[in-house]
């Protein structure tokens, strides 16, 4: 069984990644230690 990504699902998962590194990452610490994460 080939278990690897489809060239689709990878595009996905690097555009997942990449939004996740730019808008949450630099914040998660914040929001976490204010028990708040912004519903915007």
């Amino acid at each position: 069984m080939d278990f690897a990504l489809s060239e689709e699902q990878e595009a996905i998962f690097d555009m997942a990644f990449g939004f996740g590194q730019e808008h949450i990452a630099p914040f998660a610490q914040d929001w976490e230690r204010q028990g708040t994460i912004p519903k915007e």
